[in-house]
């Protein structure tokens, strides 16, 4: 009957060539070979390679919502810096600044490394971003002694979204200052309807998280 001829048809699609998509057109035997051909094809196009030494991250489109990734890091010592400068708050790490040459820039040069298109792009830790949770502790003195001591780094890291306090330091411009003048004040927040790409995420200005004894360390 009818369940007979959708079989049939399935096969038959499942079977024929199909369309050239960048992979080629291709015999295709099943899903998991399908799925086989993809990865291959993923692993080929993806080349990591070693960051640049002034590398820290690369700039990302505005988030107007608030977004949850998790990063995974792994060191053969604690001699290799993490390179994330933080401040710690009640119950999160906030990231003040990405060190260049350290883990995690290096970590952010292979997310980067998909391509804009790609969701892994957004997996890179930048300036404002909170960690939640390192190694399954969220108690923050117990996510700073895994930071330092640990070799497998597991991070939950929340992105505020665009309108959020904790993002206006990656997101404002430093203030213009000419000699024998008072410093303007920096320009407003984007309005919270901002679309998505219209703001960018950079490097916070020297000087705009001085650390203090106690709440701000490097890693």
């Amino acid at each position: 009957g009818s369940s007979l001829l959708f079989r049939a048809s399935k096969r038959r699609a499942l079977c024929s060539p199909g369309p050239a998509d960048g992979l080629g057109a291709m015999e295709v035997n099943s899903p998991a070979k399908a799925l086989q051909r993809l990865k291959k094809s993923l692993e080929h196009n993806i080349q990591f390679t070693e960051a640049p030494a002034d590398f820290s991250h690369e700039v990302l489109g505005a988030q107007d919502r608030t977004y949850e990734f998790c990063a995974a890091m792994y060191r053969p010592s604690t001699d290799r810096k993490l390179g994330i400068r933080y401040k710690a708050l009640e119950q999160q790490l906030s990231v003040c600044m990405i060190t260049p040459g350290a883990l995690c820039a290096q970590h952010n040069w292979d997310k980067a490394s998909y391509g804009m298109e790609s969701d892994v792009f957004q997996h890179q830790i930048v300036p404002g971003d909170e960690i939640v949770c390192v190694n399954g502790k969220c108690d923050v003195s117990d996510m700073k002694a895994e930071l330092t001591s640990s070799l497998r780094l597991y991070l939950k890291v929340r992105r505020p979204s665009l309108s959020s306090a904790s993002m206006l330091g990656a997101l404002l411009p430093p203030p213009q200052q000419v000699a024998g003048q008072t410093p303007r004040p920096p320009p407003p927040p984007p309005p919270s309807t901002s679309q998505p790409g219209s703001a960018v995420f950079a490097p916070p200005p020297p000087g705009a998280f001085p650390p203090t004894e106690g709440n701000a360390a490097w890693q």
